[in-house]
C-alpha cells in the first residue's frame, strides 16, 4: 500500500477516534455513565424499563439530557404517576426525546436560542445565559434545555460514545403540533384555553383580512413565544365588549399580535426579572418575576399572570395566562375592584371627592396596594383603616397622582440616582412628593417615607393607569430594627448591630413587628460570609447573644419609644471598614465599634427630602457634631471632622424613626483612643486560645 494511502487511513482512524471520544480516558458507554452517576438513577431506570440499554451500547454518538432524581421528586403526584405508568412505545419515545443521536453536544457548544432535533423527532430548545452584571444574571454561565437548567454538577459527563447532562427540571415531550394547532386541541388537558382560538384566532382567520398572525403561528419552521389567555380570561370580558372587539378586525389583529414574540422560544426559567422584548406589533413586552413562583407578562398595556408555563410545541413555547393581552376595556375603578378588592373597599369608605377622582377624570394614575399590603399593617395596633376617615383620605390621596402627572415605570432607566418625582393629591404632609426609582432590578415607589415595591406595572385602563404595589405608603409597619433587617443591602449592618447590643435601642415595643427572614435563615446565597472573623483571622465581636454586657437597652418607654434617625452604613461599607487598619482594631472591641456606629444616630427625625439645599449641624446621641450638606434633591453628604459619607438612599420611614443609607462608616484616627477603655476589649489572644484548646483536649482525652 502506498505510504500516502496508509497515512490517509491513519489520519481517518485518528479523527474518528477523536470524534467518538472527546476524553481519551473515557471507557464507559453513555448508559454506564447514567448508571454510575449519583442522582440520575430514575432516568436510568426508565432506560432499562424501555429496553433501550443495548441501544446506548452501540458505537454511535449520543447526547443524553437526563432529568435528575431531584427533578423527579419535585413533580406533583399526578405527574409522577404519569411517568411511572409509561410503558412500551410511549416510554421509548419519551426516553428518545431526551437524546440527540449523531452528536456529542458539550455545554461549551450550546448556542443561545438554538434548536436540535431529538431521536423522537421532537424539537429541543437550547439556551445559554452568560453571567454578567449587564445581563442581570449573576454567577457562572447557565445552560438550558427546554427551559430546564443543566445541573452544574452533572454536566459534560463524557462517555466513550457520547455525553450525558443532568437536568434540574423534569421536561415533558415537545408537542409535534404548531402553536396554532395547540390552541385548538391542547395535548395537556389542564390547558383550558380553547376559547382563545374560538373567540379570537378563529374570528381573525375567517375575516380573510390581516392573516399574517395565523400564518406565523402555523409555520412549522418558525420559532415563537405565545401567551395564550385561558378560558376564564375570555369569560371575564363583558360580552358586548368582546363582540365589539370581534367586529373590529384591525383591532383584533393588533390584539392577537400582542400575544406573541417572533424568532425566540422564551422559557420563564431563562428570562430575567423585568426583561423587555418586542411583541409582533414591534411594541414593548416585558416579563416580570417579582416572586419566586409568580411570573407576569405585560403587553399592549395589560399585565397577565402566567398560570401554566413552558409548554413546548413544534414552533416554540406556549405560556397560559389569565388575561387577554392588548385589549384595554376596564376603567381604573373596575380594574382595582378585580385585582385589589381591599383597596376598592377602602375607596368606598373615602370622601365623595376622592371617589369621583377615579371615575370622572381621564389620565388617572394610581398606586394600588394589594392584599399583601393590607396584611402588613394588621400588626400595627394603632392603625385603623376601617373607621379613621382622616387616615383613609390621607392614604388614598397619597396613592393618586395630581391630574396631568403620569408615570410609566416600564420605561424607567438608571438606579436610585436617576429617580423621578411626582406629586400626589396629598398636600397636607411635609413632603407631597412621590419618588419612583429602579433598584436591584425592581421598581420602587416611596411616599411619606414608606417604600413599596411595584409588583404589577403599567396596567392600562380606559381612563388611566395603575401600578400595583406590595405596601401601603404613608403607614409605617416596621420598627427601625426590622426595617434595617428587611433591606438586603443592610443585612451585614443588622448582623453587627444585633451583636453590638443596638437592636433593642432601635425597637418599638408598642407592638410586635414582623420577624425578618435573617433571624431564621441568615444570609442569602452568594451574599458573602460573616463568621465574625476579619482578614487577620482574629475574632472581632463574639456571636450574637440575647443580652450582651454592652447592650444599649431600650430607648424610651414601652408605650412611648424614642423617635430616632439612623444613618446606616450598608454592608459594603461594613466590609470595607473591616479591611482597613482602623477597622481591624476597632471591630475587635464591641464598645468601640458600637460607639462609632451610634455616632450616626440622632434623637430626632431628620427627613432629608424636606430640608432646603444648605448645610445643617446635628448632635448625635453621644454629642458628636455631624454636619449634613445637601447640595440638591439628589445629593446629601455627612461630615464628621475630616471624614465624609455619601447618602445613597434617604428617608426610609419606620414606626419609631427614619433610616438613611450611607456608603462609608464615619471614623477618624482619634477613634483609636476608644480602645483604651479597659474592660471594653473583646480581644482574644491567639496564644490564650491555643492554651484553652490544649487544656480542653487534654481534659477530654483523660476522661
Amino acid at each position: 500500500m502506498d505510504w500516502k494511502v496508509k497515512l490517509f487511513v491513519c489520519l481517518c482512524v485518528s479523527l474518528f477516534n477523536c470524534y467518538i471520544c472527546d476524553d481519551p480516558t473515557a471507557t464507559d458507554t453513555v448508559y454506564e455513565v447514567l448508571q454510575r452517576t449519583q442522582g440520575l438513577s430514575k432516568f436510568e431506570s426508565l432506560v432499562r424499563k424501555a429496553q433501550l440499554v443495548e441501544f446506548f451500547q452501540y458505537p454511535r454518538t449520543y447526547t443524553i439530557f437526563a432529568p435528575n432524581d431531584t427533578a423527579y421528586e419535585n413533580l406533583t403526584p399526578d405527574r409522577k404517576l404519569i411517568v411511572d405508568n409509561m410503558a412500551g412505545i410511549n416510554l421509548q419515545n419519551f426516553v428518545k426525546f431526551h437524546v440527540i443521536e449523531g452528536q456529542r453536544l458539550m455545554t461549551g457548544d450550546f448556542q443561545d436560542n438554538s434548536v436540535r432535533r431529538s431521536m423522537s423527532s421532537s424539537k429541543l430548545y437550547i439556551n445559554r445565559r452568560e453571567g454578567s452584571a449587564i445581563s442581570g444574571w449573576f454567577g457562572p454561565t447557565t445552560f438550558f434545555v427546554n427551559g430546564a437548567i443543566v445541573s452544574p454538577e452533572q454536566k459534560d459527563l463524557v462517555g466513550v460514545n457520547g455525553v450525558v447532562h443532568g437536568l434540574m427540571i423534569w421536561i415533558d415531550k415537545t408537542s409535534l403540533k404548531t402553536s396554532y394547532e395547540y390552541t385548538q386541541t391542547p395535548d395537556n388537558p389542564k390547558v383550558n384555553s380553547t376559547k382563545f382560538y374560538a373567540e379570537i384566532l378563529n374570528k381573525l382567520s375567517i375575516s380573510g383580512q390581516f392573516y399574517d398572525p395565523i400564518k406565523d403561528l402555523q409555520n412549522y419552521d418558525g420559532r415563537f413565544t405565545l401567551f395564550v389567555p385561558n378560558d376564564a380570561a375570555i369569560d371575564r370580558i363583558d360580552s358586548s365588549k368582546l363582540r365589539d372587539l370581534q367586529q373590529d378586525v384591525q383591532k383584533l389583529h393588533e390584539v392577537v399580535r400582542a400575544h406573541y414574540i417572533k424568532n425566540a422560544a422564551l422559557f420563564t426559567t431563562y428570562v430575567n426579572h423585568n426583561q423587555g422584548f418586542l411583541n409582533a406589533n414591534q411594541r414593548a413586552l416585558s416579563i416580570r418575576k417579582p416572586y419566586p413562583y409568580n411570573v407576569y407578562v405585560n403587553s399592549g398595556g395589560v399585565t397577565s399572570a402566567i398560570t401554566l408555563g413552558n409548554i413546548t410545541v413544534n414552533n416554540g413555547v406556549i405560556h397560559v395566562c389569565d388575561r387577554l393581552l392588548g385589549f384595554i376595556y376596564n376603567t381604573v375603578r373596575q380594574q382595582i375592584s378585580e385585582d385589589s378588592p381591599l383597596f376598592d373597599q377602602l375607596i368606598n369608605r373615602a370622601s365623595e371627592e376622592i371617589r369621583n377622582t377615579l371615575t370622572t377624570q381621564t389620565g388617572v394614575n394610581v398606586f394600588a396596594p394589594t392584599a399583601e399590603a393590607f396584611e402588613k399593617i394588621k400588626r400595627v395596633p394603632w392603625v385603623s383603616l376601617n373607621f379613621d376617615s382622616k387616615l383613609i383620605d390621607k392614604v388614598l390621596k397619597l396613592h393618586i397622582l395630581q391630574p396631568g402627572q403620569q408615570v410609566q415605570v416600564s420605561n424607567m432607566v438608571g438606579e436610585y440616582e436617576s429617580r423621578q418625582f411626582r406629586t400626589s393629591l396629598y398636600l397636607e404632609g411635609t413632603n407631597p412628593k412621590i419618588t419612583i426609582y429602579r433598584q436591584r432590578n425592581e421598581t420602587w415607589v416611596q411616599g411619606d417615607t414608606v417604600i413599596a415595591k411595584v409588583t404589577q406595572a403599567d396596567i392600562e385602563c380606559t381612563n388611566g393607569r395603575i401600578q400595583f404595589i406590595d405596601t401601603i405608603m404613608g403607614v409605617p409597619y416596621l420598627d427601625l430594627a426590622n426595617l434595617i433587617c428587611s433591606d438586603l443591602w443592610l443585612l451585614r449592618t443588622y448582623d453587627y448591630m444585633r451583636a453590638l447590643g443596638m437592636k433593642n435601642y432601635l425597637t418599638d415595643r408598642r407592638f410586635y413587628s414582623q420577624q425578618c427572614t435573617f433571624e431564621s435563615q441568615g444570609y442569602p446565597p452568594n451574599y458573602g460570609i460573616n463568621n465574625y472573623f476579619n482578614k487577620v483571622g482574629l475574632a472581632t465581636i463574639p456571636p450574637w447573644t440575647q443580652d450582651p454586657p454592652w447592650d444599649m437597652g431600650y430607648c424610651g418607654t414601652a408605650s412611648s419609644p424614642c423617635q430616632l434617625t439612623f444613618f446606616a452604613p450598608n454592608s459594603t461599607a461594613i466590609d470595607y471598614f473591616s479591611n482597613t487598619n482602623y477597622g481591624e482594631k476597632i471591630m475587635k472591641n464591641a464598645y468601640a465599634f458600637q460607639r462609632i456606629l451610634t455616632r450616626l444616630m440622632f434623637r430626632e427625625k431628620i427627613e432629608l427630602e424636606t430640608l432646603a439645599n444648605t448645610n445643617y449641624n446635628y448632635r448625635s446621641i453621644h454629642g458628636d457634631s455631624i454636619r449634613i450638606s445637601k447640595s440638591n434633591d439628589r445629593f446629601v453628604t455627612l461630615y464628621y471632622q475630616a471624614a465624609a459619607a455619601r447618602v445613597i438612599h434617604m428617608d426610609n420611614g419606620a414606626t419609631n424613626g427614619i433610616v438613611h443609607i450611607i456608603d462609608t462608616i464615619l471614623y477618624v484616627p482619634d477613634d483609636l483612643s476608644l480602645l483604651t477603655s479597659g474592660s471594653s476589649h473583646v480581644h482574644y489572644s491567639p496564644i490564650m486560645l491555643l492554651v484553652v484548646l490544649f487544656l480542653w483536649t487534654t481534659f477530654h482525652s483523660c476522661r
